[in-house]
């Protein structure tokens, strides 16, 4: 099943007010997202620039998770996008 998902510039300024925090940011393949606890349990998507989906985990329940996504994928700024019981949230991330 393919996703894909229009990006527009304002989807990529990261929340000022976060209830997660993504590092290290530049990443070398690994990076670990910590959440706030209100946020648990919460869905991970990771996007590509063009605005298609390259990974998903649903229901984590950990407040700090660790991904080695980027170690697969090419070098470049992706899409960090986190949804739980407070709604929406989206951090960019760069793969070194």
């Amino acid at each position: 099943m393919a996703y894909n998902l229009a990006l527009g510039t304002d989807d990529f300024e990261n929340t000022v007010q976060s209830d997660f925090e993504v590092y290290p940011n530049p990443s070398k393949g690994s990076f670990s997202i910590r959440v706030k606890q209100a946020m648990l349990p919460y869905d991970f998507e990771l996007y590509n620039m063009e605005g298609k989906k390259v990974s998903e985990l649903h229901q984590i329940r950990n407040i700090n998770y660790t991904n080695s996504t980027l170690q697969s994928l090419p070098k470049g700024t992706y899409l960090i996008k986190l949804s739980s019981k407070l709604g929406e949230q989206k951090h960019t991330i760069i793969n070194k």
